[in-house]
């Protein structure tokens, strides 16, 4: 009987053993998943700031360019003017 309960109780130490491994391979295997999402949100929010710059860039380019045509425009009238 004492044979059989060392058995036993070395089996159910070894399955405790392996299910604290699993454990800890989850535990690790959550940590790198948390720290890929922050970095994949950091790149997210970084994206979304760069367009937003781009928007912004692209708004004052075409005023630029309205007010470039309108002068174009004008001077192409005192030109004409002058002929």
């Amino acid at each position: 009987m004492a044979s059989r309960s060392g058995e036993a109780l070395t089996s159910i130490v070894a399955v405790a053993e392996a299910t604290a491994d699993r454990v800890r391979s989850i535990a690790t295997a959550a940590e790198q998943q948390s720290a890929t999402s922050e970095e994949i949100n950091r790149a997210t929010m970084d994206v979304n700031r760069l367009c937003g710059e781009t928007d912004s860039l692209m708004l004052d380019a075409s005023r630029d360019i309205d007010r470039l045509s309108t002068l174009s425009e004008t001077l192409g009238r005192i030109i004409h003017e002058m002929k």
